[in-house]
C-alpha cells in the first residue's frame, strides 16, 4: 500500500500546484488591470501598492477643443450647426440661411453659465457683387463671446449673443444674433 498512497499524496501535490499556479496569473493579472478598474472609478480590491496610479485628471482627449479654465457649464449650449445645440463645438454657423459667416477651429478657454469665450477663424462670404457671387475670405484669431442664454420653445437653453472681441474685418457686425432653435 505505500505506493497507492504515494500515488494519492503526488496527485494532491499536483493539485495543490495547480490552484498556487492559477492563483498567481490571477494575482498578475489583476496586478495590471487594478489601475484601470480604479481610474474608472471601479473599487479595486488588490492589496500591493507598489504600482503607480494611472494619471486622471491631466489626460486630455485627443478629440477635444482645448481644455477650459473655468467649471464647465454642460446645461447652456449653441445652436453651431444650426440644427441640433451642442457645448463646446469647434465650428459655429452664424448665418443659417445661407452660410456666409461661420468660425472654424474654435477652442475655448471659458463655459460657464454667464459666458463661454473662445476664438477661431472666421470665414465670410464678401457678398460681392452678389452673396452668390461673392467670395469667401478668413480672418484667424478672432476672439469672442457667446452670452445672454436663453430658454427655447423646446426647453434647451442656449447663447443667444456672440460678441467679437474687435471689429470683424468688411463691416461685418461685432454683436451677432444666433439662432435658438433650430433652422
Amino acid at each position: 500500500m505505500p505506493l497507492a498512497a504515494e500515488g494519492k499524496v503526488g496527485s494532491a501535490s499536483r493539485a495543490w500546484l495547480l490552484v498556487a499556479v492559477l492563483a498567481a496569473g490571477v494575482a498578475i493579472s489583476a496586478c495590471g488591470t487594478s489601475a484601470t478598474k480604479a481610474q474608472a472609478g471601479t473599487p479595486s480590491t488588490s492589496v500591493a501598492t507598489s504600482q503607480q496610479p494611472a494619471p486622471t485628471s491631466s489626460s486630455v482627449s485627443p478629440t477635444s477643443s482645448a481644455p477650459t479654465t473655468s467649471p464647465l457649464d454642460t446645461s447652456i449650449e449653441v445652436y453651431a450647426n444650426c440644427s441640433t445645440p451642442s457645448v463646446e463645438p469647434v465650428k459655429i454657423i452664424l448665418s443659417c440661411g445661407d452660410f456666409g459667416e461661420y468660425l472654424t477651429g474654435v477652442t475655448w478657454s471659458s463655459w460657464s453659465s454667464v459666458s463661454a469665450t473662445g476664438s477661431g477663424t472666421l470665414h465670410y462670404n464678401d457678398c460681392n457683387p452678389n452673396c452668390a457671387a461673392g467670395h469667401f475670405h478668413t480672418a484667424s484669431g478672432m476672439k469672442f463671446t457667446l452670452s445672454a442664454p436663453e430658454s427655447n420653445s423646446v426647453g434647451a437653453t442656449v447663447w443667444s449673443k456672440l460678441l467679437f472681441a474687435e471689429q470683424p474685418p468688411d463691416g461685418i457686425p461685432a454683436d451677432q444674433t444666433l439662432s435658438t432653435s433650430p433652422a
